[in-house]
């Protein structure tokens, strides 16, 4: 398919606990036009960021699509406490 790009989260920018994606959108960006400099190609490899987050993600996904704790209380539990560290998450 050349020259057919993909963005958000067709582009795999998406975090899949949170659904956020304009951050992700603005490094993939950042990073497709370094790549276009440095190697005349925008092919970039896909960021996996650090592990333990992906872990988290999956773990909080497993959780809601098996019902193992109410999505309200996985959420309401979540920002009850510091909710700036679940933000910055």
């Amino acid at each position: 398919m050349g020259g057919l790009f993909f963005w958000g989260t067709a582009g795999g920018q998406t975090k899949a606990s949170s659904g956020y994606t304009f951050q992700f959108i603005q490094k993939h960006s950042a990073r497709l036009v370094q790549s276009l400099i440095k190697k005349g190609n925008p092919f970039v490899s896909r960021p996996g960021g650090p592990a333990r987050f992906r872990f988290y993600d999956s773990v909080l996904l497993h959780v809601l699509k098996n019902g193992l704790v109410p999505g309200d209380k996985v959420f309401t539990d979540l920002f009850k406490k510091k909710p700036q560290r679940v933000l910055r998450f």
